[in-house]
């Protein structure tokens, strides 16, 4: 068998193991693939980190539990039970310790040497903060300083230029510092820390400290106590994508002026008087920064609908829009890269691999989208496309073959019917709008499945503005060579004699700048809040479309599609709610053993 086809083979069987909830035999396939001492791809990584994660979260769950019951017995001076849980707390210890050991020695002897790009190198690093970060849970006093030692230690062997193309890992590391608490004198000066560094400070319990030093040579004393006792129902910790933000992080640590590592502070004022920072606004106020997200993500999507239709009335091109549409989206965000906000993430072969079949699928559900906007009433394309979630239910029972609930099925049916009722008396009612509306739907629930597929550590802005450039390189073909000759014979001529050159022009660029702010806005205000309030949000963004578009348009519609457009709605709300109640219950199942 040659070498790439037993790679083939190691990812199949760890993506099965994983599938089957077989972990041990999922690392074990992956372990294969670190030993042939080639380069991972993101996909490889990624199966490698979760892989050991849901190993070793099995047991840091079971140490937990037996300490909670330990701590129990102790206090009802159950010596001989104590005795045998300790027993069993050391087996569970040595299981820990034989895993962070373990894939600390495949970082180390085979992953990190075999590593070219900066951003695999700091996820490798990042990795052996988090092991031995595991560690250090269960370590006495000195082991635990050895662990947070060597944790902390491997930021000074990286490259400045892995610094620079792996700053969105970086961020991640910033949770291994959370861990630990840090007191900085005012000064922040090395023979303070020298002179105080033997002696606690008043009303502090002794613990050991250690001097951390970084290459700007601030130096830092991490106090460690010991781990806080944990309550019978630990709550479960969640991870997102957004920057880690703590309202007591005060100092901060510049690394050659490229990276940015805040140190955390102590979550209260200590004895010696310090203050906690006041809070930025955000902090402060989050619902009211929660909702001026909706409200602009609400706000920008009726406008584009609006303006998106108004162009329509006197330049029915939907291929060539469509193409405006995402072509200043990427003007855009080439503008923001320039600038730094965001920093634009690297992408290799295999990255773009991965987003090419998202980008055409929403390139493709796009340009339907913009077809049947452009044939019917604007009420009408998202009645229709509020057929959508069927579609992804339909695709994840017969694609990807996972178990719908009937529930989910029967709140599907008020939307079919409802779209029905719509459809029949629909006066803008025509097969072309019709069609292509069904095809964006499907178009973009196929944009979901490889959607899941192509899962990196990018962040959403650098994802989105990636597949924009990809998707505008499928738009351009066919507006080319369907509207292309009537464009240039009287298409444009047409729009500059009805509305003036500039209007025209600039007409064009706001659409495309709604276009590509809402669906920016929308991501990040998503980001923000619980899958339920997410559904919510998504139903009511329809809604809100629609009566503003019928109030704007002043399109008549007939009392059954009134019905029909509600019943719709209504039942999108139903299988929204019921969804993401199901992801709730996943997600916290999911976090449960890896808390």
């Amino acid at each position: 068998m040659s070498a790439d086809k037993e790679r083939d083979t190691h990812v199949y069987m760890a993506k099965l193991a994983e599938q089957a909830e077989r972990y041990e035999e999922m690392v074990e396939c992956m372990k294969k693939i670190a030993r042939l001492d080639c380069e991972l791809t993101v996909e490889e990584r990624n199966l490698l980190s979760v892989g050991y994660k849901n190993v070793i979260g099995a047991r840091r769950a079971s140490w937990r539990i037996m300490s909670s019951i330990e701590q129990k017995e102790e206090s009802k001076g159950n010596e001989n039970n104590v005795k045998l849980i300790k027993g069993y707390r050391q087996k569970v210890e040595e299981e820990l310790s034989g895993i962070c050991n373990d894939i600390l020695s495949i970082i180390d002897k085979h992953l990190i040497p075999s590593s070219t790009s900066g951003e695999a190198t700091v996820f490798y690093y990042k990795m052996k903060g988090d092991y031995y970060r595991y560690l250090a849970e269960f370590k006495n006093d000195q082991e635990r300083k050895e662990a947070a030692d060597q944790s902390l230690k491997e930021l000074d062997t990286l490259s400045e230029e892995s610094y620079k193309d792996s700053t969105l890992i970086m961020q991640l590391l910033r949770d291994n510092l959370t861990l630990w608490t840090s007191d900085l004198p005012e000064d922040g000066g090395e023979d303070n820390l020298k002179s105080e560094e033997s002696k606690p400070a008043e009303g502090e319990n002794y613990t050991n400290h250690v001097l951390l030093k970084t290459r700007s040579h601030l130096a830092t004393r991490l106090a460690f106590s010991s781990l806080p006792d944990i309550p019978n129902s630990p709550l479960p910790v969640e991870f997102s994508s957004k920057p880690l933000r703590l309202a007591g992080w005060s100092q901060t640590i510049r690394r050659r002026g490229s990276v940015e590592l805040p140190v955390v502070k102590a979550a209260a004022a200590d004895a010696e008087g310090h203050v906690e920072p006041a809070k930025s606004f955000g902090e402060r106020f989050p619902a009211l920064v929660t909702g001026f997200f909706f409200f602009m993500w609400y706000f920008l999507n009726v406008v584009f609908n609006i303006l998106n239709k108004k162009v329509y009335n006197y330049f029915p091109y939907p291929y060539f829009v469509s193409v405006i549409h995402l072509l200043v989206g990427v003007a855009y965000c080439l503008v923001s890269w320039a600038v730094g906000l965001p920093k634009r993430a690297p992408i290799d072969r295999d990255l773009l691999l991965l987003l090419t079949p998202v980008a055409f699928c929403h390139a493709l559900g796009h340009v339907m989208s913009n077809v049947s906007f452009a044939a019917v009433a604007v009420s009408f394309t998202h009645t229709i496309k509020a057929l959508e979630p069927f579609f992804n239910a339909a695709a994840s029972q017969f694609v990807l073959g996972h178990q719908i609930p009937l529930s989910l099925w029967l709140s599907l049916a008020p939307v079919v019917i409802g779209v029905s009722m719509a459809s029949l008396t629909e006066l803008s009612f025509n097969w072309t709008g019709f069609i292509s509306a069904m095809i964006s739907n499907i178009a973009f629930t196929y944009r979901s499945i490889y959607s899941k597929k192509a899962m990196t550590g990018m962040d959403s802005t650098n994802v989105y503005a990636y597949i924009s450039i990809i998707a505008l390189l499928f738009c351009i073909p066919p507006a080319v060579l369907i509207e292309g000759p009537q464009l240039m014979q009287y298409g444009f001529r047409g729009a500059i004699a009805k509305v003036g050159l500039f209007k025209f022009v600039s007409d064009l660029f706001w659409i495309g700048l709604f276009y590509h702010l809402y669906n920016q806005v929308a991501t990040n205000t998503l980001e923000r809040v619980a899958p339920l309030t997410h559904a919510v949000g998504n139903v009511l963004k329809r809604v809100f479309v629609i009566g503003f578009s019928i109030v704007v348009f002043g399109n008549r519609i007939s009392t059954q599609t009134g019905i029909g457009t509600a019943i719709a709605i209504a039942g999108v709300a139903i299988y929204s709610l019921i969804k993401a109640n199901m992801e709730e219950q996943k997600r916290k199942a999911a976090l449960a053993p890896a808390s």
